[in-house]
């Protein structure tokens, strides 16, 4: 059995595909599903009682979730590739630290498809590092963010002239002020109760991102390339496999 994108799926499906009892589904749902994201992009709709997963995209091809063993080594690998990555080079994204690790002979034996490497090294890097500004993970914490542009011949980002980042705001800035009148009736449609708060949001939101998106065109347009605003990570102390994570404040970046 396959999984074919754009195709909707029962849970008795998925049990069918991963091969596993409906007991396990039972008890391990939530561990299958997120192993399933490594491989699958998909979205859970719910009409009522009935569920049914919505392939969205295949991200490489499937493998179950491996026992303990497997998954330390798989994970052990991941994080010293990453770690040896950000030593080289902290301004990096989750794609980008992938994109340097995929022809790695020790990533290679773990026979991932890329989509599967850039997935997982998207989780741990989360767990490492976490997802904010000093918000911090197990091995290190993002420091700040800076605006790049990214060198994918030497799959490395390198930081804007201030001039060039005040531009692309600029941009951003008139591309706003353009959708304004559309978030404020928006805001005025959920004050008088035509809309939900969701609706409102969702409207809004999707203004905003239409804005930045457009903004990032006409840079491009002008520029030649595509600004990205690209987080600096901080490793805890000098030796990371001495790092004891229980202990941040004794440590340093």
């Amino acid at each position: 059995m396959e999984l074919i994108e754009g195709n909707y799926y029962s849970p008795h499906d998925l049990q069918t595909f991963m091969e596993v009892s409906e007991s396990t589904w039972s008890h391990r749902r939530n561990e299958l599903l997120s192993n399933l994201s490594l491989y699958y992009d998909y979205e859970v709709e719910y009409e009522g009682r009935k569920t049914t997963f919505h392939i969205l995209k295949k991200l490489g091809d499937y493998q179950g979730i491996p026992n303990k063993r497997d998954a330390s080594k798989r994970n052990n690998t991941y994080r010293s590739k990453i770690v040896e990555v950000i030593k080289a080079d902290n301004v990096q994204t989750a794609s980008n630290v992938a994109r340097i690790i995929k022809d790695d002979s020790e990533i290679q034996e773990l026979n991932h498809k890329f989509g599967t490497v850039q997935e997982y090294t998207r989780l741990r890097m989360r767990e490492m590092f976490g997802k904010y500004q000093n918000d911090g993970g197990t091995d290190g914490r993002i420091l700040e963010k800076i605006w790049c542009r990214l060198d994918l011949e030497h799959n490395c980002y390198i930081p804007m002239p201030e001039d060039q980042i005040q531009a692309f705001y600029e941009f951003f800035y008139a591309e706003r002020k353009a959708s304004a009148p559309i978030e404020l009736d928006a805001l005025n449609d959920y004050e008088i109760g035509l809309i939900t708060k969701e609706d409102m949001t969702a409207i809004i939101g999707q203004q905003a991102y239409f804005g930045y998106a457009n903004a990032r065109r006409e840079f491009k347009a002008k520029y030649g390339y595509t600004p990205v605003k690209v987080p600096v990570y901080g490793i805890y102390g000098f030796d990371i496999t001495n790092f004891e994570s229980e202990d941040n404040n004794n440590v340093s970046i």
